[in-house]
C-alpha cells in the first residue's frame, strides 16, 4: 500500500509506503512525474491519498444516534447547509459519530473529488482509500483533549480531536470560532505572526515531534469519500420494492408448498383407492409390485395416460363394485374409458350409468348383447 500526500498551492507530494508510514518517513516529490518516478520501484499497486482539508467542509452537532437515524442521509446533508458555499446537494458528505452525543459531519464538492480521481487515474494505482489530511495529524494519546496544530511553510492543519479538523489559512481568525483550548500541541515552527496569534488567547503551546502516520482505518475508515454509504447504494425506495417483492416471493413459495402438499395427499389417496379397486375388479392378481404394468396387462392404458386412467378408475369402481354387474375387462383408448359388463339384464347397466351420472361423472352406455340368461354391454366413462 502506498501512502500520497496531495500538495496544497505550491508545496511538494509527499509519499511513503507501508513500513514508512509506520515510523512516520514521508519522502517528498517535488512534482506529479517526479512522484511517479520515485514510486516506480514500489510494487504496490493500491494507494490511500490524502487530500487537503481546505477543499472541505466540517461541522460538529450534538446528536445521539438515534437522532442521527431519523435524520437519514439527506438531513445529515443538510446539517451542512449554514457552512457550504456550493449547494449542498452538490457534496459528497460523510458523518463520523465520534461519541454518544457527537456527529462530525464532512463535504467535499463532487466534481472536486472528479477532479482528482481522473488525475489520480493516469497513474498506476488502484486508489483505495480518498481521506482528508487532517487524520495524518497526530494526537496526544496520554491527553487526547489537547489539539494539535500542524505548521509548514505551505500548510497548516488543525486537528481538535479524533473525528474534527480542518485547514488553518489564518491562525487568529480560526481561533476565534474554533473553541479555544488551554494547551496546545505543535508539529512543527510556529512563525512570529502564530505565535502572537497564540498568546493572544493565553494559549500554552509546546513543540513536539510526532510522526505524521495514517489511521488505522483506511477503506472503512468513516470520512472517506469513496466508500459508498448504504443509502446511496440501495434507495429507500427499492429497499422497499425489494421488501414487497422479497414478500410476495416468500408467499408464492408458500403457496407452492402446501398446494404441492394437497396435491401428493391427493394423488397418494387416489393410488391407494385404484390399488383398491384393482384388486376388488381382478382378485387373481395376488402380488401388486408395478400397478401401471399389471394395469396395461389388463389392456387399460399407454404410459402416458396413467394419471387419467388411475382417476377414472377411482371414480366409478365403487359403483360398479355395488351394481349387480361383473366387470369383465376395461380398456382405454385415449378418449374414454370402456368397461365391459356382464348383467343380469338392460335395467342393471342402464342404472349403473344414471348412478355414474348422478355423481357427476360423464357416463354413456354402449351396445348390448345378449350373453345367455344375462346381457353383455359397454359403458363409456369420459374424463
Amino acid at each position: 500500500m502506498l501512502y500520497l500526500w496531495m500538495p496544497e498551492g505550491e508545496g511538494a507530494w509527499r509519499w511513503c509506503n507501508a513500513s514508512g508510514a509506520a515510523e512516520g518517513l514521508w519522502q517528498t516529490a517535488q512534482t506529479w512525474n517526479e512522484l511517479l518516478q520515485e514510486t516506480t520501484l514500489e510494487k504496490s499497486s493500491q494507494a490511500c491519498v490524502f487530500f487537503p482539508s481546505s477543499a472541505l467542509q466540517i461541522s460538529r452537532h450534538a446528536l445521539s444516534r438515534q437522532q442521527v437515524k431519523q435524520l437519514g442521509q439527506n438531513g445529515v446533508r443538510y446539517l451542512l447547509e449554514d457552512y457550504a458555499l456550493a449547494p449542498v446537494e452538490t457534496l459528497t458528505v460523510r458523518a463520523w459519530q465520534s461519541g454518544p452525543e457527537e456527529l462530525s459531519v464532512i463535504g467535499v464538492p463532487q466534481g472536486q473529488i472528479d477532479i482528482w480521481l481522473n488525475a489520480l487515474g493516469l497513474a498506476p494505482w488502484q486508489v483505495m482509500a480518498l481521506l482528508p489530511d487532517f487524520l495524518l495529524i497526530p494526537l496526544d494519546t496520554t491527553h487526547p483533549e489537547i489539539p494539535t496544530l500542524y505548521w509548514s511553510a505551505h500548510q497548516q492543519l488543525w486537528r481538535g480531536d479524533e473525528a474534527y479538523g480542518l485547514a488553518v489559512d489564518d491562525l487568529a481568525l480560526s481561533l476565534s470560532r474554533l473553541p479555544l483550548p488551554t494547551n496546545l500541541n505543535v508539529v512543527g515552527v510556529l512563525d512570529e505572526t502564530a505565535q502572537q496569534a497564540l498568546a493572544a488567547h493565553n494559549i500554552v503551546w509546546e513543540t513536539v515531534n510526532w510522526p505524521l502516520q495514517p489511521p488505522k482505518q483506511l477503506q472503512r475508515h468513516p470520512f472517506n469519500v469513496l466508500a459508498p454509504t448504504r443509502q446511496r447504494t440501495i434507495s429507500p425506495y427499492w429497499r422497499a420494492a425489494a421488501v414487497v417483492l422479497l414478500s410476495l416471493l416468500l408467499a408464492r413459495m408458500a403457496y407452492d408448498g402446501i398446494s404441492g402438499y394437497y396435491y401428493t395427499k391427493e394423488a397418494k389417496a387416489t393410488r391407494a383407492q385404484s390399488v383398491r379397486q384393482f384388486r376388488a375388479w381382478f382378485p387373481e392378481e395376488g402380488r401388486i409390485v408395478n400397478l401401471r404394468r399389471q394395469v396395461e396387462a389388463h389392456r387399460v392404458a399407454p404410459v402416458a395416460a396413467e394419471p387419467v386412467v388411475l382417476k377414472l378408475i377411482s371414480q366409478v369402481g365403487p359403483a360398479v363394485s355395488q351394481a349387480n354387474v361383473k366387470l369383465r375387462e376395461l380398456t382405454f383408448n385415449g378418449q374414454a374409458l370402456e368397461l365391459t359388463l356382464d348383467a343380469p339384464n338392460l335395467p342393471s347397466l342402464d342404472s349403473l350409468r344414471g348412478q355414474l351420472v348422478s355423481q357427476g361423472i360423464k357416463a354413456e352406455l354402449g351396445s348390448v348383447n345378449p350373453a345367455g340368461s344375462q346381457v353383455s354391454g359397454t359403458l363409456r366413462v369420459l374424463p
